[in-house]
C-alpha cells in the first residue's frame, strides 16, 4: 500500500510540475503574441505581412487567446488597433479563403467594371456579400496592405488611358468600396477607423466624405456630435461637409434633424452643401426611427417639410431646388398639396411657380398610385 501511495504521489508531483511548465510556457507564448501584435500595429506593407504571417503560422494553440483579444468588447478608442490586429490574425488562421477573396475582388477587374466606368457599386456589393466576418480584412487592406493589393499592371484592350490612370481608378474604387461597405454592414468595430479617416486632411475628399456618411450609417453613440464638427465647419472641404450631412440623415434622430435645420439659417451657405441638406432632410424624416413612434415620426416629418417648403419658396440654385423637390415627394401627404398651392398663389417668382406646379402634379400622381396599391 505504501508503495502504491508513493507511486501516486510521484505521479501527482510530475503532473503538477508539467502543468506548471505548461502555464509558464503559455505565458511566454502570450508574451510573444503580444509583442508581435504590437509590431503589427507599427508596420505596414511587406513588413506588416511578415509579422502577421509569423503569428498565423504559429504552431502553438493561440486561438483562444486571440479570441479574447479580438472580442468586440475590447474594441475601444485606446485599444482598437490591438484588437483589430488580433482579429485579423484569427481570421487568417480560421478562414483563409474568405481573406483571399477580399484581396481578389472581381468588381475591381477591368473586364468587369470598365463596361460602365463606375467600379464602386460592384465592389460595394461584393464586399457586403462577404459579410461582417470579413471586416478585419477590409480594415487590413486599407490600413496595412493597400500598396500590396494587385491592381492592374497592363492596360486592357479597349481602354484608352494609361495604366497609371486605370490603377488610380481602381485604388479609389477599392477605398470607397470598403468604406461604404463598412457603413452598410453597420459594423461598430469599424467606427474607430472611419472616424480617423474623416479626420485625415490629406486624404481624397470623396473618400473622407464616404467615411463621414458611413459613420452615420454605423450610428454609434456620439456620432451626431462627431459629424456636426465637420458639417458645421465653414473651412472644411464641401464634399466632406456633404458627407457629414448624409451621415446625420442616416442616424435619423431629433439631434441630427436639429443640426440640419440649424444649417438652413446660414444665409450664405454654399449650394453644394445646401443640396445635401435638402436631400438629408428627406432621407432622415422618411426613415425616422423608431418606426412604431408614429406621433414622433409625424412631428419630424412636419419639421423637415416646413424647412423644405421655405427653401422652395425662396427659390435659388437649380440643384438645390431639385433636391428640395425630390425630398418633398418623399415626405408629402394630401395636406402638403394645400401648402404647395399656397406657394403657387403667392410667389412672384415664375421659376418657383412653375416648379411648384409641376411638383403638385408629381405628388398627386404618387398619392394616387399609393392609394391604388
Amino acid at each position: 500500500m505504501k508503495g502504491l501511495m508513493f507511486v501516486l504521489f510521484l505521479f501527482a508531483f510530475v503532473l503538477g510540475s508539467a502543468c506548471a511548465f505548461c502555464e509558464e510556457l503559455d505565458d511566454s507564448i502570450k508574451e510573444e503574441v503580444n509583442k508581435k501584435l504590437s509590431e503589427m500595429q507599427e508596420k505596414t506593407g511587406k513588413e506588416y505581412v511578415a509579422v502577421r504571417d509569423r503569428l498565423i503560422n504559429m504552431e502553438a494553440a493561440i486561438t483562444e487567446y486571440l479570441e479574447k483579444l479580438a472580442d468586440e468588447k475590447n474594441w475601444t478608442s485606446e485599444n482598437w488597433r490591438n484588437a483589430f490586429c488580433a482579429a485579423t490574425v484569427l481570421l487568417w488562421r480560421r478562414n483563409r479563403p474568405l481573406c483571399e477573396n477580399c484581396y481578389n475582388l472581381k468588381g475591381l477587374k477591368p473586364e468587369e467594371y470598365l463596361k460602365r466606368r463606375l467600379p464602386e457599386p460592384n465592389v460595394i456589393r461584393e464586399l457586403c456579400g462577404l459579410g461582417k466576418e470579413a471586416v478585419p480584412i477590409m480594415l487590413e487592406i486599407l490600413e496595412k496592405t493597400f500598396s500590396l493589393y494587385r491592381f492592374t499592371e497592363v492596360v486592357p484592350e479597349g481602354f484608352e488611358g494609361e495604366v497609371n490612370s486605370l490603377r488610380s481608378m481602381e485604388q479609389k474604387a477599392l477605398k470607397l468600396g470598403i468604406i461604404i461597405a463598412l457603413g452598410r454592414l453597420k459594423e461598430k468595430r469599424a467606427n474607430y477607423f472611419l472616424t480617423e479617416m474623416v479626420k485625415r486632411r490629406g486624404e481624397d475628399s470623396d473618400v473622407r466624405a464616404a467615411a463621414a456618411e458611413s459613420v452615420g450609417m454605423v450610428g454609434v453613440e456620439g456620432a451626431v456630435s462627431f459629424l456636426c464638427r465637420f458639417f458645421s465647419a465653414d473651412d472644411e472641404d464641401d464634399r466632406v461637409r456633404c458627407g457629414a450631412a448624409l451621415g446625420l440623415a442616416a442616424i435619423a434622430s431629433e439631434e441630427a434633424l436639429d443640426a440640419l435645420l440649424e444649417n438652413l439659417k446660414k444665409a450664405e451657405e454654399k449650394p453644394s452643401v445646401r443640396r445635401s441638406v435638402a436631400k438629408a432632410l428627406g432621407l432622415l424624416a422618411s426613415t425616422w426611427r423608431p418606426a412604431p413612434d408614429t406621433e414622433k415620426a409625424e412631428a419630424m416629418r412636419l419639421r423637415a417639410e416646413e424647412a423644405l417648403l421655405l427653401l422652395l419658396e425662396k427659390g435659388g440654385e437649380k440643384g438645390v431646388l431639385e433636391e428640395v423637390s425630390l425630398s418633398l415627394v418623399m415626405l408629402s401627404n394630401r395636406q402638403t398639396l394645400d401648402k404647395l398651392k399656397n406657394i403657387v398663389e403667392t410667389t412672384e417668382d415664375a421659376n418657383v411657380k412653375q416648379r411648384t406646379t409641376d411638383l403638385i402634379e408629381t405628388i398627386k400622381s404618387r398619392l394616387s398610385s399609393d392609394t391604388n396599391k
